[in-house]
């Protein structure tokens, strides 16, 4: 069964990471500000996301983000 490139990335980032989530961006209410989320990334519950949205989808451009800390995100703002 061939591997696509998307799983090859997704393989690559979850080593990278160590496994954890990356998120550090501010704004993000499941972490401290300035800090790195220590949320473990797990099966499909995580997301990949790109530093510039109109970069390459390759590991220098991508970071790994738990659900919580994707939601914390794109959830507007009240």
């Amino acid at each position: 069964m061939p591997t696509s490139e998307i799983d090859v990335l997704r393989k690559a980032l979850y080593r990278r990471s160590g496994g954890l989530c990356e998120c550090t961006r501010d704004g993000c209410s499941t972490h401290k500000v300035k800090s790195r989320c220590s949320r473990i990334l797990y099966g499909d519950g995580w997301k990949i996301m790109r530093l510039r949205q109109r970069g390459p989808e390759n590991l220098r451009n991508v970071f790994g983000m738990c659900l919580d800390c994707h939601k914390a995100q794109t959830m507007p703002r009240l």
